[in-house]
């Protein structure tokens, strides 16, 4: 489900998201960092080629990447680092592999001068862009049937804006689709924190990284 209320998810069938007000799942920036453990391998081949598909500290201010990319190519690889517990893993799985999953990136983003907010890029690409298109709405009605509340984003077609606040928590996220390639980004944070990404910051980086993904 997002980022924050999940803070950050995204898997697909949210699961890696970035920004819910409402509760975390599969891909979102966790309210509660997981415990320390060994660092992550390096992407596959396939994955890193990716790399130019996820935000830039550019495109977010005051955010810079940290910890390197991830990602699978397969659902079930692209579902393992989740946290869900293994039954909801392979539900998820089957979605994806349902809508023809490929290979999918994430990328986790920092506040560059401190502070609780997280942020999340997330790319997936899926053989068809009948695919792409049906994960923006199965994420995008998976987060509203949990009270996400949808907003605009203009200049990007067919994207889908949804989060806000959710008491103690804010979040927001931006998906969308082009081509075979699912989109997703996303900011979360404790509601009130100074310096936070706005809907409008979170809106203004999907732009710019649509802008230059698009062909």
């Amino acid at each position: 489900m997002l980022v924050a209320m999940s803070l950050l998810a995204g898997c697909g069938g949210s699961s890696h998201k970035a920004a819910s007000a409402n509760t975390a799942t599969q891909g979102s920036v966790p309210q509660v960092p997981p415990p320390p453990g060994p660092p992550p391998a390096p992407p596959s081949p396939a994955v890193h080629a990716m790399a130019g598909r996820v935000l830039v500290a550019s495109d977010l201010p005051g955010f810079a990447p940290r910890d390197g990319l991830e990602g699978g190519t397969s659902a079930r690889s692209w579902m393992a680092p989740s946290g869900l517990p293994a039954s909801e893993q392979a539900k998820e799985a089957r979605k994806l592999e349902a809508l023809t999953f490929v290979r999918g990136a994430r990328e986790r983003l920092g506040p560059t001068s401190g502070g609780q907010s997280e942020a999340l890029s997330i790319v997936m690409q899926f053989r068809s862009p009948r695919g792409a298109l049906a994960n923006v709405s199965d994420e995008v009605r998976g987060e509203e049937a949990h009270g996400a509340k949808g907003f605009a984003v203009p200049r990007i077609p067919g994207a889908r804006g949804f989060g806000g606040v959710n008491g103690a928590n804010t979040g927001y996220n931006v998906a969308f689709a082009d081509g075979t390639y699912y989109y997703l980004v996303g900011a979360g944070y404790p509601t009130g924190s100074p310096g936070a990404p706005t809907q409008q910051d979170l809106i203004v980086a999907a732009q710019h990284l649509y802008a230059r993904v698009h062909h």
